[in-house]
C-alpha cells in the first residue's frame, strides 16, 4: 500500500531500484550504503586475540548461506591449531548453541572449542567492539534474487575496522579480487582464500 502512495522511491542498490520502479512504474534511485565515520561506536581500537580468528555477523536468516562455508571452516579449524572461528549474531539461534557449534566443528578432531558465540541477544551498538577481535571476515551469500537484491554493508562494515574479507562471488559486493577483498565461488575456492589470509599477516594488512 505504501509503494503505491509514493511519488518514487529511494533504494541501497541499483538492483532494488531497477525492480521497483519497474513493479510501479515510479522514478526510483540509488543512494549507496554508507558508514559515518564520525559515529563514535566504530572508533574502537583492535582487540585481537592470541589466535587468528574469523568472524562472521548475521542473523538467522542466514544459515542457508553458511551451508556453502561449513566444510572449508571445518577443514581450516582442523588443520591450523590457532584458528578460532567467532559468530557475532542470533544466527541459527533456533536450533541452540551446542548445534551451531557442531555445525562447523566435530568432538572427534578437537575443533570443538574453537568455535565461539558472542552476544546471541545484545544491542547493535556493540558489534564493533565484537568485531574488533577479528583478523578475517567472511561473507558467504548463495546466488539468489534475495541476496542479489542485498547492499554491501556488512563488508563496509568489516573494511571500517580493517577486517580483510572474503566474500561470495557474486555481483552484491562491489570488490577488486586480491585488492579490496577475496572472491570465492566454490568450497574449494572458500578455504583457498581463508589459507591465504591466515598464512600471511602482510596480505591480511593489505586488504584490511
Amino acid at each position: 500500500h505504501l509503494w503505491k502512495q509514493a511519488d518514487g522511491f529511494i533504494c541501497s542498490t541499483d538492483y532494488l531500484s531497477k525492480h521497483y520502479g519497474e513493479k510501479f512504474n515510479k522514478p526510483a534511485y540509488t543512494f549507496l550504503n554508507q558508514l559515518d565515520f564520525d559515529d563514535c561506536r566504530w572508533n574502537v581500537f583492535p582487540d585481537k586475540q592470541e589466535n587468528i580468528v574469523i568472524g562472521f555477523m548475521g542473523s538467522a536468516s542466514h544459515a542457508p548461506d553458511l551451508e556453502m562455508v561449513k566444510e572449508p571452516i571445518k577443514q581450516i579449524l582442523k588443520d591450523y591449531p590457532d584458528i578460532e572461528f567467532h559468530f557475532v549474531g542470533g544466527t541459527f539461534s533456533e536450533f541452540g548453541f551446542d548445534n551451531r557449534v557442531k555445525f562447523f566443528t566435530s568432538t572427534k578432531d578437537g575443533t570443538k572449542n574453537k568455535v565461539e558465540l558472542q552476544g546471541e541477544f545484545f544491542d547493535s551498538e556493540d558489534y564493533p567492539r565484537y568485531m574488533a577481535k577479528w583478523d578475517i571476515g567472511i561473507i558467504p551469500l548463495k546466488d539468489e534474487e534475495f541476496n542479489l537484491a542485498k547492499s554491501d554493508l556488512k563488508y563496509l562494515e568489516y573494511s571500517r575496522l580493517g577486517i580483510p574479507s572474503v566474500i561470495s562471488k557474486i555481483p552484491t559486493y562491489r570488490v577488486s579480487d586480491g585488492v579490496t577483498g577475496l572472491l570465492a565461488g566454490n568450497e574449494k575456492e572458500w578455504y583457498k582464500q581463508l589459507m591465504r589470509l591466515i598464512e600471511s599477516e602482510k596480505l591480511r594488512k593489505e586488504i584490511g
